[in-house]
């Protein structure tokens, strides 16, 4: 399975598309990966949401979870047992994560958007 998420400024959270009735729907267009945040209020086709433009950049799963269960994506923050703290992050040239993750030895702490305060420790 592949999920993917988006931070949305305007109201401090992530929105998550995992299947089609979530909150964000995402979508290929001329070879980027574009979110467009599903809100309540919002009636009508997509070019009509909150486009990726508003939102920060998408973050995919890894396809691994941390100590506690919780999915690894793009953007976390994460400890493993005698280091220093590191972010999840896609190396393109290499077409895949910087980090190898040992199933469930690492922890997530936080993340780029909700806890930037963690980024002066890595």
């Amino acid at each position: 399975m592949i999920k993917f998420r988006a931070w949305d400024p305007d109201v401090n959270e992530f929105v998550f598309s995992q299947n089609y009735y979530d909150e964000a729907y995402f979508e290929f267009k001329d070879g980027t990966l574009k979110a467009f945040a599903i809100r309540e209020t919002q009636i009508g086709p997509p070019e009509e949401w909150l486009s990726s433009d508003e939102l920060e950049p998408v973050e995919q799963w890894t396809g691994f979870q941390d100590s506690k269960g919780q999915d690894v994506y793009e953007g976390d923050i994460l400890t493993f047992p005698n280091t220093t703290p590191f972010i999840i992050e896609w190396d393109n040239d290499r077409g895949e994560f910087t980090k190898w993750l040992p199933r469930n030895r690492v922890t997530i702490i936080g993340n780029i958007h909700e806890t930037p305060e963690l980024l002066t420790v890595i």
